[in-house]
C-alpha cells in the first residue's frame, strides 16, 4: 500500500512538493499549565516561567525542571546541547518532548545537535518518557537510553552520527523501550543496537537506509521485537539477535541488502542462543548478490523454502525485490502488498506516516487477519503525493480564488475532496478536484484539503503558499531612510530604503525609487534598496509604484547623505606608496596628473566601512613648485582645495584626512601647472564607526617645548630611529596628563622642529615601520606638521629622527579613546576662507573669526595654508571666543607658502580663530569634516 503523506526524508532521492499535516501526537493531557515551552527563536529565559510569552532558552533546562504528566514543546532554532533526561513521569502520566511537528516528513522539527562526544538525548535512569518530533545528530549515538523503563522514541530522523557509535542504542537495564515510526540513514555503524541486559524493546516500522554495519543489532537482549520495519542497502546483517536474545520476535520487515559491501553477512541473522523460543515469520528479503537471506542457528540457508523446512521458521517469509519507490513505499505488483500478518507482535495500528492499511484490489490478501496488512513501514494507500494550490492574486475583497487538488490515484475508487479555505466559512465538499470560493474579509488564509476514499480512509494536505486578502483602500507610498550598516556590502555613503511601509490593497505591477543623482531602481515588489550615492549632500528621493488595479502612489523626501559618523583606530604607520620605488610600480607625478591608490590592495589594508583615512603625504624631488589635492577616487578632483604645496630642493610633507569613496580608493591630483614630482604616502589610520576612538577635545596647549624644558629636559634631543647610532627615542608622558585620559590610544599633536643640526626627518608615535616620517626638513629649517600620534603601551608618544640635535616643539589639541566624546563626519574637500578673494591679508598679531561649520559641529579637521607672507611667523587655529593659547599651527618663512592639517575644537560661538603673528600674510583654509558629539 502506498502512503498518503509523503516528504522528503534523510537518505530519500527525491523531494516531494506536497506540505503535509503531521499525525496528531498524542501527548500529556492537560492544560496550559502542563505545558512547558522551549524557542530560543525569541524573548527566552532559562530561568523564566516556560510559558509562550517567555519561553526557556534550551530543552535542557526543560529536562531539569518537567514534572509527571507535562509536555515540553519545543520550537525556534536548531539546539547545540546535550540534553539529558533523568526526570521520570509516571504511566498514565508521562513526560513527553515534542516539537509537535514530524521531523521525518516536513523537515520542520527542531533539531538538536549533540555537543562535543555527547549525546543529543540521553534518558537516564528515567521511567515513562517519550520523545517525539526531533530532527537529532551527534558525534556520538545521537540517542541513549540506559538503565530506563517505559521510554518511547518516536516520529524522530536521525542523520549520519560521525563517530563509530550506533544511532540509537538502548543498554543497561532498560526495560520496555520501543522505537518507532523514526527515520535513520547512512550509520556508520548500526542503525539501531539494543545491548545485553535490555528486555522487552519494540522496534517497530522504522524506515532505515544506508547502515555500514548492519541495521537493527540485538545483542543478549531478551524479548525484543522487530516488527514492521523497512531497512534497505544494509551492509552486515539488515537485523542481528545475537547472544541471549531468546524470545525475540522478527516478523513484517522489509530488508535488502547492499552488493558494495565486503562483508557476506545475511540479510537476517539469529544466532543458536538467540534463537532460543524466538520467531522470525512474514518477512520480505531481497539479499545483495551472493549473500544468504538467512543465517539461523548458526546455519546459512539460501531460502525460507529451506529454512522452513529445517527450522519452521519463516513459514510466510517471502524472497525477492520489495519494488519499494524511495520513501513512497511498495509500488504495484510489490510483493508486500496485502500479505502481511495483522496481528504481528509489536505492530502498530498505523504506518510509518500515521496511515491505516488498505485493501489494494489489484493484490491478493494473502495476510493474516483481513488480510491488508502490507509488511515493512509503509502501507500501500489509494492516494498519495496529494497537494493543494490556491490561485488567486493579492487584491482587496471581495476576492475570487480557485483551489485545485492534485494527487496520484493508486487504483480506483470515488474521492470526495474537502477544501476548507482558513477564513472561518465552513469547508467546500465536492468530487471535483477544483473549487472556487470568495473571501469577504481581509487577512491571510491557508487552504487545507482533504481527501476522503469510499471506505472512510482520509489524506491530507496543506497549501504551500498562504494568500493575503487586503481591505479596499486607497494605495500608500510609504519609505524610510537609514543608513546602511551591513557588513562588506555597504560603503561610506550607501544609505537603506525601506519601502515595505507602503499599502496597497492589490499586488504592485511596477514601482521605482528615484534617489535624486540620476540614477533609480525599478522593482515588482515592495521590498529594502540599497543605494550608494556618489557624494554628501541633499537629495530628493521619490517612490512611485502602480498596483494590478490601475492605481500609482508617490512620495518624496529630501534626504541629506553624510558619511557616516566614525571614530579613529590608529595602527602602526603603513607605506602605501612611494614612488621613488620601483617596487611601488608607480612613477612619478606629472602636471595635471592623477594617482589612485587602492587602499583594499595595501599590505594593512583598510576596514570594510572605513569612512576616511588619516594619511601623511611627502612631496620630494619636485622639478618646481606646484600644489597636490587629495579625495575620494569616485569624486571630482577638488575644485579649490590644495592638500599640499611643494617647491624643488626640500621635502614638503603634510598630513591629510582624506574621505573614502564607495570604491574605497582615493586619489591624488598635481595641480595643472605643477612640476613633476615623487610622492610618499605613509597611511596613519582610518576612520570607521565601529571603532572607540572618539576625539576627546582638550583647550589648545603646549606641552613639549624642548627649548624651554616643557615636558621632557631642556636642550636639543637626538634621538635616532630603531636604534641606529647613539641613544634612544625621546619620549613624552601622555596618558593621566594635560587632561588626556588612561584609555586614550592616541593624541593629536602640532609638531614643530626647528634649529636641526643637519636635513633629516621627525618620526612622532609609537610605529614598528622603518622608513616612515611626519616631519622633513633641510638643516637650521623651522617646520611643523600635525600629526595623530599613537601611544605607546607604557602611555608614552616617541620622538626618533635622523636630523641631528634639534629642538622639538609639540601642541595638544585633543586625543582618540573611549572616553572621547565626538565622532568624526569625512565631508568633500571644501574651502572655507580665501584671504585672497575676501578680506585681504592678515595684518601681525590679528585673529580672523572662521565659522561656515555645520549646526552641531563641536570640532573640524582643516587644511591651513599661509601664502606670501612678508615676514617669518606663524599661525595659530583655535576654538573661536578665548585668548589665543601658547601654540602654532603653520610655521614659515618670508614669501614661503605651507600647508599643515588642523584638527580643532570648534569655540562656545560656533566660530575658529586663526591668527598670525608676523607680518602679513594670505591665508587658505580648507575644511576635510567635522565632529559631532556622539
Amino acid at each position: 500500500m502506498n502512503v498518503g503523506r509523503l516528504a522528503a526524508l534523510a537518505g530519500a532521492s527525491s523531494l516531494l512538493a506536497a506540505v503535509v499535516l503531521p499525525v496528531p501526537f498524542a501527548a500529556a493531557a492537560g492544560g496550559a499549565g502542563d505545558r512547558l515551552f522551549v524557542d530560543n527563536s525569541v524573548a527566552c529565559s532559562d530561568n523564566g516561567p516556560a510559558t509562550e510569552a517567555l519561553p526557556l532558552c534550551t530543552v535542557s533546562a526543560a529536562a531539569r525542571t518537567v514534572q509527571p504528566g507535562q509536555t515540553v514543546v519545543v520550537g525556534g532554532w536548531s539546539y547545540s546541547e546535550a540534553v539529558v533526561i533523568n526526570r521520570s513521569g509516571t504511566a498514565d502520566r508521562p513526560i513527553t518532548f515534542t516539537t509537535g511537528t514530524d521531523a521525518r516528513t516536513d523537515g520542520s522539527g527542531q533539531a538538536v545537535q549533540g555537543t562535543g562526544n555527547s549525546p543529543a538525548f540521553t534518558v537516564k535512569g528515567a521511567t515513562d518518557i517519550v520523545i517525539h518530533g526531533f530532527d537529532v545528530h551527534a558525534n556520538a549515538s545521537p540517542v541513549v537510553v540506559t538503565d530506563s523503563a517505559r521510554v518511547t522514541i518516536d516520529h524522530v530522523r536521525i542523520g549520519r552520527a560521525f563517530g563509530a557509535d550506533p544511532e540509537v542504542r538502548v543498554t543497561g537495564t532498560s526495560d520496555h523501550v520501543t522505537v518507532s515510526r523514526s527515520s535513520i540513514s547512512s550509520a556508520h555503524t548500526a542503525a539501531i543496537q539494543v545491548d545485553a541486559g535490555v528486555r522487552g524493546t519494540v522496534v517497530s516500522t522504522n524506515y532505515i537506509t544506508g547502515s555500514d554495519n548492519g541495521g537493527i543489532v540485538v545483542n543478549g537482549a531478551p524479548g525484543t521485537l522487530v516488527t514492521a520495519n523497512t531497512l534497505l542497502d544494509n551492509c552486515g546483517p539488515g537485523i542481528a539477535l545475537d547472544g541471549a536474545s531468546t524470545g525475540s520476535a522478527v516478523h513484517d520487515d522489509i530488508v535488502t541488502g547492499r552488493a558494495s559491501c565486503s562483508s557476506s553477512e545475511p540479510a537476517i541473522r539469529v544466532a543458536p542462543e538467540a534463537a532460543q523460543s524466538s520467531s522470525l515469520d512474514y518477512n520480505l528479503v531481497h539479499p545483495a548478490d551472493g549473500h544468504a537471506p538467512y543465517q539461523w542457528n548458526g546455519q546459512s540457508y539460501p531460502g525460507p523454502t529451506e529454512l522452513r523446512a529445517a527450522t519452521g521458521q519463516g513459514a510466510h517469509d517471502l524472497i525477492g525485490d520489495p519494488r519499494l519507490t524511495g520513501v513512497a513505499g511498495p509500488d504495484q505488483g510489490s510483493p508486500a502488498v496485502d500479505s502481511g500478518e495483522a496481528d504481528a507482535p509489536g505492530s502498530l495500528p498505523t504506518d510509518f506516516y500515521g496511515n491505516h492499511p488498505a485493501d489494494d484490489p489489484g493484490a491478493a490478501n494473502t495476510g493474516t487477519g483481513s488480510g491488508i496488512r502490507d509488511r515493512g513501514a509503509i502501507e500501500r494507500q489509494p492516494v498519495s503525493r496529494q497537494q493543494v494550490r490556491t490561485t488567486g492574486e493579492y487584491g482587496p475583497y471581495p476576492r475570487p480564488v480557485t483551489a485545485e487538488a492534485t494527487l496520484v490515484q493508486n487504483w480506483p475508487a470515488s474521492l470526495t475532496y474537502s477544501f476548507d479555505f482558513g477564513d472561518g466559512t465552513a469547508p467546500t465538499v465536492t468530487t471535483q478536484p477544483t473549487a472556487a470560493h470568495t473571501y469577504a474579509r481581509a487577512g491571510t488564509f491557508t487552504t487545507k484539503l482533504t481527501v476522503t476514499t469510499p471506505d472512510g480512509l482520509s489524506y491530507p494536505a496543506v497549501a504551500q503558499n498562504a494568500l493575503t486578502v487586503s481591505e479596499p483602500a486607497a494605495p500608500k507610498a510609504s519609505f524610510t531612510v537609514k543608513p546602511c550598516t551591513a557588513p562588506y556590502v555597504c560603503g561610506p555613503l550607501s544609505y537603506e530604503f525601506d519601502t515595505t511601509g507602503s499599502t496597497s490593497s492589490w499586488a504592485v505591477d511596477k514601482g521605482r525609487i528615484d534617489f535624486g543623482d540620476g540614477t533609480g531602481t525599478d522593482f515588482t515588489v515592495l521590498d529594502t534598496f540599497r543605494h550608494a550615492f556618489p557624494r554628501p549632500g541633499d537629495y530628493t528621493v521619490t517612490l512611485t509604484f502602480t498596483n494590478h488595479g490601475g492605481e500609482q502612489a508617490t512620495t518624496s523626501q529630501r534626504t541629506t547623505v553624510i558619511t557616516k559618523p566614525a571614530g579613529f583606530d590608529s595602527y602602526s604607520t603603513q607605506r602605501a606608496l612611494d614612488t621613488r620605488q620601483a617596487a611601488y610600480g608607480t612613477p612619478r607625478l606629472g602636471p595635471g596628473q592623477k594617482l589612485t591608490i587602492d587602499l583594499k590592495n595595501q599590505y594593512w589594508p583598510i576596514s570594510w566601512d572605513s569612512t576616511a583615512v588619516v594619511v601623511n603625504v611627502t612631496a620630494v624631488n619636485a622639478d618646481g613648485p606646484g600644489f597636490l589635492s587629495l579625495g575620494p577616487n569616485d569624486r571630482p578632483r577638488p575644485a579649490e582645495s590644495s592638500s599640499l604645496n611643494y617647491v624643488p630642493g626640500t621635502a614638503v610633507p603634510n598630513l591629510v584626512t582624506v574621505p573614502v569613496g564607495n570604491d574605497f580608493k582615493i586619489a591624488v591630483w598635481n595641480s595643472p601647472g605643477g612640476a613633476p614630482v615623487d610622492l610618499v604616502i605613509d597611511i596613519e589610520g582610518e576612520y570607521t564607526p565601529r571603532s572607540t576612538g572618539l576625539f576627546g577635545a582638550l583647550p589648545p596647549q603646549r606641552i613639549l617645548d624642548s627649548r624651554y624644558g616643557t615636558g621632557i629636559p631642556a636642550g636639543k634631543i637626538d634621538s635616532p630611529c630603531h636604534g641606529f647610532g647613539a641613544g634612544r627615542p625621546t619620549t613624552l608622558k601622555v596618558r593621566g596628563a594635560n587632561g588626556i585620559p588612561d584609555d586614550a590610544t592616541s593624541v593629536v599633536l602640532n609638531v614643530t622642529v626647528t634649529e636641526p643640526d643637519r636635513d633629516g626627518n621627525l618620526t612622532v608615535g609609537a610605529s614598528s615601520s622603518f622608513n616612515t616620517s611626519n616631519l622633513n626638513f633641510a638643516a637650521g629649517q623651522t617646520t611643523s606638521n600635525q600629526v595623530i600620534a599613537k601611544i605607546a603601551d607604557d602611555g608614552t608618544v616617541p620622538f626618533c629622527g635622523s636630523g641631528g640635535a634639534l629642538n622639538v616643539i609639540a601642541d595638544l589639541f585633543g586625543y582618540y579613546g573611549p572616553s572621547g566624546q565626538h565622532l568624526f563626519v569625512a565631508t568633500d574637500p571644501t574651502r572655507m576662507l580665501d584671504t585672497r578673494v575676501s578680506p585681504g591679508k592678515l595684518g601681525p598679531d590679528s585673529t580672523l573669526a572662521i565659522g561656515g561649520l555645520p549646526a552641531g559641529a563641536t570640532g573640524a579637521v582643516l587644511n591651513v595654508t599661509a601664502t606670501e607672507p612678508t615676514a617669518a611667523g606663524f599661525l595659530a587655529v583655535h576654538p573661536g571666543g578665548p585668548a589665543l593659547p601658547n601654540i602654532s599651527n603653520v610655521n614659515f618663512a618670508a614669501g614661503q607658502t605651507v600647508a599643515t592639517h588642523a584638527t580643532v575644537p570648534v569655540g562656545g560661538d560656533g566660530t575658529i580663530s586663526l591668527y598670525n603673528r608676523n607680518g602679513s600674510t594670505h591665508a587658505i583654509v580648507d575644511s576635510y569634516g567635522y565632529f559631532l558629539h556622539k
